[in-house]
């Protein structure tokens, strides 16, 4: 989908699934663009000169949810997240935290939105109003940090264990994604077997299946060799589908577009480009 050899990570996507919403380096600091699906070039959405990531709908779909990162030497580490409508005008503040580095929201009918902050080793979650960043904590989880996405019925939180950085690349032991209950607190963890390490994780639109990247070898993607990588498509019950065969692109994550019938994938060889793909 993207052409040229930058830094794109895909978050989101527009309510009607026509366009991504992703970050860039192209034009410097990371901005948002949105580009349709059938066109060759984005188009600017949030530019300047502050680092911005993370482009994610409101449970409305009325506004874009994104975060600021910190200036550089700000001993603070505050991130914040801002709101600005699809429709145009200006960028509204919502919340600000140390240490967060993520943020979702489920679909109407539900209304949560979630951010996280990583504290050594223990991952912390927090409820917030996307519209005046009042919110409380959810739930805190030992052994991090993670990747985790947000059910689209806003009931589960899934949770993959990043690897951890070696002198062979990155490394896992005993991959698996975790769901946890928002409702309850209950977990239960979906195993992985037959694979080395998994990468992020996200739900499918209809919530009902999970994707995440996958590699073979136990020395980390970074020196894994042509065939070692894959992308996998995890139902609820634990059976797992390589969609995508292996090959030298290593897969981040997958943003199912709202209407289920395409995916817009973060992937790449040297430099990080968004895929799109459909007919899966």
């Amino acid at each position: 989908m993207t052409l040229d050899e930058r830094q794109d990570y895909p978050y989101s996507w527009t309510p009607d699934s026509k366009a991504v919403f992703f970050a860039s380096d192209r034009d410097g600091p990371s901005h948002i663009f949105k580009q349709a699906i059938d066109q060759t070039q984005p188009e600017l959405v949030l530019g300047g000169n502050d680092n911005l990531w993370i482009a994610r709908l409101t449970p409305d779909g009325s506004a874009l949810l994104y975060v600021v990162a910190p200036q550089e030497g700000d001993l603070s580490r505050n991130v914040r997240i801002m709101r600005v409508p699809l429709a145009g005008g200006p960028s509204q503040f919502v919340l600000q935290a140390p240490m967060m580095w993520n943020h979702q929201c489920a679909r109407l009918p539900s209304t949560l939105c979630i951010y996280s902050r990583t504290v050594q080793n223990q991952e912390s979650f927090f409820s917030f109003d996307p519209l005046n960043g009042t919110g409380k904590l959810l739930a805190t989880v030992e052994g991090g940090p993670f990747n985790w996405t947000l059910s689209p019925d806003g009931k589960y939180l899934a949770t993959v264990k990043r690897g951890f950085q070696t002198d062979f690349g990155i490394v896992q032991t005993d991959p698996g994604i975790q769901i946890l209950s928002i409702a309850d607190g209950s977990k239960r963890t979906i195993p992985v077997p037959g694979w080395a390490g998994i990468t992020n994780v996200d739900w499918s639109a209809d919530g009902k299946s999970l994707w995440t990247g996958a590699f073979h070898t136990k020395h980390g993607w970074r020196f894994a060799g042509l065939e070692s990588f894959a992308f996998l498509n995890i139902d609820l019950n634990g059976r797992v589908t390589a969609t995508l065969g292996k090959g030298n692109v290593s897969f981040y994550w997958a943003i199912s577009s709202p209407d289920g019938r395409h995916l817009a994938l973060a992937a790449a060889t040297d430099t990080a480009n968004v895929l799109l793909l459909q007919n899966f």
